[in-house]
């Protein structure tokens, strides 16, 4: 059975998963679902000798 509802909306891969296929996007895909990776700006350094 192919129909529209098996492929995900964004990358048109194939849906395993029926919450997926509810949602009509895969995990890597849903923003709801997706994991946000935003690198840190919190770096440890030592002070710069002389200031």
């Amino acid at each position: 059975m192919c129909t529209r509802d098996n492929y995900c909306r964004r990358c048109r891969r194939e849906l395993h998963d029926a919450t997926s296929r509810t949602r009509g996007m895969g995990p890597e895909c849903d923003p709801l679902t997706r994991v946000q990776h935003h690198p840190t700006t919190d770096v440890v350094q030592d002070p710069i000798p002389g200031l």
